[in-house]
């Protein structure tokens, strides 16, 4: 794994960049600070991403040009995926981008295959293998097989932790990619502050997208174990069952939980940081598939200790016993157990969390060292190419 330049600080004035993904909302969400940094650079950003609720906030609040492109989340009409390669291939024909950024396992393998065709440079951003490659089925093979065809023909890989990292290079995708890891999308430490103590009850949150494999039934199930011994604990979900994939959450199941009243079920959410002030631990029951959760990277900077299963992503965003706990995957039994033991500290012990999650926010999980990484990668291009002139 070799590192970056640092030319990050270059101008890359009228140097045109893409950014695409499955939807708008993740580039907003997850890409926003990047996409003013490279502006700010005075790059033309264009987003390639279908149209959403959050499109307009790509132009209208960041500067970026919005091109829709009908992709799914979660589809694999063969018919439908064909027309949504085709489409984006003639859109980056048509605007031809001296680089590339794709995010999420459809804008790899799309976008990387049509930038191959092309010849134009791009880097693949892995943000989580693990539920792609749980089976040994043809499609599990397929998506192997195209991953790894794009990201060796990437002019950069970035993965957001060790074990993707070694599952990339065991099945060789890497041979002659260079590659860098990054903290996931990193939190913005100035926007997510340390908080100060929050009274009791003590309050367990889950803020998640409301599908099956984030493990939300698992943190519906724990909270009734918990609840019949310490009615005294509240539990709190938020998120929505939009941008979910075929494990949703359908409204019906929703209803039921809110009519059972053990977890508060508020909904969607635009700021994510009154529900992690008013909580004293996240929890992320995840059962894997996660780069780095950038919600528990945004709890650490918070002071908010999480506890997450041991998956790959979620293990790397805590120091187990120090900054939270973790417990196996797939079993509400073990995160009611991993909750009840926390629940047991003394509230000291629970605040010392809080602060040693807040260092290694500080320490290892600042966005500046994803942003700048994007940055120096396309200065770093621009250079040789002006060099190369």
């Amino acid at each position: 794994m070799d590192n970056l330049g640092k030319s990050s600080r270059q101008s890359l004035q009228d140097l045109p960049v893409a950014l695409v993904a499955n939807t708008s909302w993740y580039l907003y969400k997850y890409r926003g600070s990047t996409i003013r940094a490279l502006r700010e650079r005075g790059a033309q950003v264009i987003c390639i991403a279908p149209t959403d609720a959050t499109s307009a906030n790509l132009t209208d609040e960041l500067g970026a040009e919005h091109v829709p492109i009908a992709l799914s989340f979660d589809g694999y009409n063969p018919f439908r995926e064909l027309r949504s390669f085709v489409r984006l291939t003639v859109i980056l024909a048509r605007y031809r981008p001296d680089f590339v950024f794709n995010f999420t396992i459809k804008a790899n393998i799309y976008s990387g295959i049509a930038c191959r065709l092309l010849r134009l440079p791009y880097a693949n951003n892995i943000t989580g293998l693990g539920m792609a490659f749980a089976s040994n089925g043809l499609r599990a093979r397929l998506i192997g097989f195209l991953s790894g065809l794009t990201s060796r023909g990437a002019a950069r890989v970035f993965v957001q932790n060790p074990d993707d990292l070694a599952l990339m290079k065991q099945r060789r995708w890497l041979d002659h990619t260079p590659v860098t890891q990054l903290p996931g999308s990193g939190v913005d430490l100035e926007r997510f502050t340390a908080q100060p103590p929050t009274p009791p009850p003590l309050t367990f949150v889950m803020i998640a997208r409301l599908q099956g494999n984030k493990g939300v039934r698992e943190f519906m199930s724990a909270a009734r174990q918990l609840r019949s011994r310490r009615p005294e604990i509240r539990f709190v979900l938020v998120g929505s069952n939009e941008h979910t994939n075929h494990s949703a959450i359908d409204d019906q199941e929703l209803s039921a939980w809110r009519a059972e009243g053990v977890v508060r079920i508020p909904g969607p959410t635009a700021d994510v940081r009154p529900w992690l002030t008013d909580s004293h631990a996240l929890v992320m029951p995840s059962y894997g598939g996660e780069g780095m959760p950038r919600v528990v990277l945004e709890a650490a900077a918070c002071a908010r200790p999480a506890l997450v299963s041991d998956v790959p992503g979620c293990r790397h965003a805590v120091v187990d016993g120090r900054t939270g706990y973790m417990f196996a995957p797939r079993s509400a039994g073990a995160l009611a157990e991993a909750m009840e033991m926390f629940a047991a500290l003394p509230a000291e012990k629970r605040n010392e969390m809080g602060r040693a999650a807040r260092v290694l926010a500080e320490e290892r999980f600042s966005e500046r060292i994803a942003i700048d990484a994007y940055i120096d990668c396309v200065a770093s291009l621009a250079a040789s190419s002006s060099n190369a002139r």
